[in-house]
C-alpha cells in the first residue's frame, strides 16, 4: 500500500533527510556520489526548488524552500 504524501506547504523551510537501511552507507564509492548528484541535477532541472543547503554524510540532509504547494513532493518523490 502506497502512503500518503505528507503536507508540505509552500512558502516554508523544511529539512529533509535521508538514511539507508540499518544505516549502511549511501555511497561506496565516487562513482556512487556522482550518480547522485546527477540526478539532483536531473530533479532540480524538472522542478527548480530552492535549495538552501545540502550536505552528505553517510545520508544526505537538505534545507529546501518550495514556493508553492506540492512543489515539495515533486522535488523528493
Amino acid at each position: 500500500m502506497r502512503h500518503q504524501p505528507r503536507v508540505a506547504p509552500g512558502g516554508e523551510v523544511h529539512h529533509v533527510l535521508n538514511r539507508a537501511n540499518g544505516r549502511l552507507r549511501l555511497f561506496r564509492t565516487d562513482a556512487d556520489f556522482l550518480a547522485f548528484y546527477r540526478v539532483l541535477r536531473q530533479t532540480y532541472e524538472r522542478t527548480p526548488t530552492r535549495l538552501l543547503a545540502w550536505c552528505i554524510v553517510n545520508h544526505w540532509h537538505f534545507v529546501v524552500w518550495p514556493r508553492g504547494d506540492g512543489e515539495l513532493s515533486r522535488f523528493f518523490g
